[in-house]
Parts: structure tokens; sequence; C-alpha cells
């Protein structure tokens, strides 16, 4: 029963996302956390974070620089008890980019929670699927997407 709640809210998420809420994912964060997205190159979506304000910051931008993403998740699977949970969700998106054109990438999202509080993600993706399109972005006037990555420290 608990894995399917956990599911479900996993799936209410991307599906907020797909609607253009990029905060709704706050309420469901602990005060301290560890964001980390597996970007090697530098650029406004990179970085790592460690504070529920960063990552709002950072899921602020992610809707500046695409407002309309679409996430098509294909498989979650939830692990653990309340108290450690680990959740892994694999999707595809389409990324609606400036000039009418539009870009697909894959990957996975790797969340642990502690008592219904998300304390930790860790993203992969294409990083040169997902820089392209940043920088395209950047090339077509968005000036968010050519901003440095939002990083803080404890």
């Amino acid at each position: 029963m608990y894995h399917t709640i956990v599911k479900g809210q996993v799936k209410k998420t991307f599906d907020q996302f797909n609607l253009g809420d990029f905060l709704s994912v706050q309420k469901m964060m602990a005060d301290r956390l560890e964001i980390h997205q597996m970007f090697k190159q530098d650029h406004a979506l990179g970085g790592n974070r460690h504070t529920k304000h960063a990552a709002a910051q950072w899921y602020a931008r992610l809707g500046q620089i695409f407002p309309q993403v679409h996430f098509a998740v294909s498989d979650i699977q939830v692990k653990g008890w309340p108290w450690y949970t680990v959740i892994t969700a694999h999707w595809q998106d389409t990324l609606a980019l400036a000039n009418n054109k539009t870009v697909h990438n894959q990957g996975q999202h790797r969340i642990t929670m502690r008592w219904f509080r998300i304390t930790g993600v860790e993203m992969v993706t294409d990083e040169e699927i997902a820089a392209a399109a940043i920088a395209h972005q950047a090339q077509h006037g968005i000036s968010e997407a050519k901003l440095p990555p939002i990083t803080d420290t404890l």
C-alpha cells in the first residue's frame, strides 16, 4: 500500500510538471537535501543544490528555459519504507524549443525520501542533448539559459 501511494505522488509530480507547475515538487522537499544533476558541462541547469530554496530556484529556472516540457514516465519503482525510501523513475521528455523546434531526451531520477519528504535527487540524462537544448534557448533570447548554475553550500 505504501509503495502505491508513493508511486502515485511521483506520477502526480511529473503530471504537474507537464502542466507547467514546476514548483509543486517543493512541497515534498525536506529543508536540507542533496540534488545532483549528472552533467559534466557547466550550464544554467547544472550544479548541485543542498537546500529547498536553491532547489526551488532550479525548478523555476527549468520552467523559464523550457516552459513547455512534457515527461512521459515509463516506469516508477519504489523500494523501502517510510523511514528510507528509494524511488527510480524512468522517463522520456519532449522539450519545445524556440523557433518551433522540439527535442527529445530520456533519463531517470533516483529519489530518496524519508517520511514522505524528498531528501535526495540524482538526475541522469543525455547531457549532450540537454546542453545543446539549453544553448539553443540561449541563442534565441532566453536569458536564463545563459546564467551560471544554481549552487549552494552548507
